[in-house]
């Protein structure tokens, strides 16, 4: 069964004419692996915030105008997967997903036509250490 967690955005403050919308779906399609202290998944995730209309994320941007959130991204893998999965990103961008999965022990396949996001999202995992670097 499909289910969708909404996630706020941060307040952007008023946009003269024009509506702002300030929460995000996230579809889901599978059910979420089992959360610590047996707590289930919520549809409503107010501790991770997207940013509001013209708001950036806090962390380093890489020019991608899709990329997301390093915490919302960890927070999706996290709900969805268990260690040593294998996650698929299909538009892997500037390797939010990939850098997430490499931090979080899963397995990561991307693919991404932009020969410029390529180098950023390389550069990204090469500079993330992890505990056997």
């Amino acid at each position: 069964a499909a289910r969708i967690i909404v996630i706020q955005k941060r307040a952007a403050g008023k946009k003269w004419g024009k509506i702002m919308v300030q929460w995000h779906p996230l579809l889901t399609t599978s059910i979420p692996v089992e959360q610590p202290k047996g707590q289930g998944i919520k549809d409503l995730w107010e501790d991770i915030r997207l940013p509001g209309e013209g708001y950036y994320f806090r962390e380093q941007r890489f020019g991608n105008p899709g990329q997301t959130s390093m915490k919302l991204t960890e927070r999706v893998i996290i709900a969805f997967s268990n260690p040593d999965d294998v996650i698929l990103d299909p538009f892997l961008g500037s390797g939010t997903t990939a850098v997430a999965c490499k931090r979080l022990n899963r397995h990561y396949i991307g693919f991404e036509i932009s020969p410029e996001y390529c180098k950023i999202a390389k550069a990204r995992l090469l500079a993330e250490k992890t505990l056997w670097d």
